[in-house]
């Protein structure tokens, strides 16, 4: 089998391409958005994206702006995320899990109680080699 290595200035492309779907894509919301979701996909929360979402890709990876906090709309335990466009498409998807246990989003806690606050630190998203 060929391996194939993408160069930086195509990974860069790719990130900045991919993380500007956020941005242009719809008109049904001002911004794009991240939501959780539970197991069986009904919306945990609904955190709104700065207008640009994500930086400038560096190095194949591009850092988010602020996310907003977001209040549980219901008790749930969090099993996936996606970020999505403006129509409120998923752009890209993953897992959430705990922090230290290896899903794309970590949580001090998956259980999340109706009215609680979610805060995201930070997100990144990375082109790989």
């Amino acid at each position: 089998m060929a391996i194939i290595t993408k160069q930086m200035i195509a990974r860069n492309a790719s990130c900045n391409q991919i993380v500007g779907l956020l941005d242009t894509t719809g008109s049904l919301y001002s911004t794009g958005h991240l939501s959780i979701y539970t197991s069986d996909s009904t919306r945990i929360t609904f955190h709104t994206l700065s207008n640009p979402a994500f930086g400038t890709s560096a190095d194949g990876t591009s850092t988010a702006y602020p996310i907003s906090d977001a209040t549980a709309l219901i008790d749930g335990t969090a099993s996936t995320f996606a970020f999505e466009n403006r129509n409120g498409s998923a752009i890209w998807k993953g897992s959430v899990t705990v922090n230290g246990h290896g899903g794309a989003l970590q949580l001090e806690s998956v259980s999340i109680p109706k009215d609680t606050t979610v805060a995201i630190s930070s997100a990144t998203y990375v082109v790989p080699a």
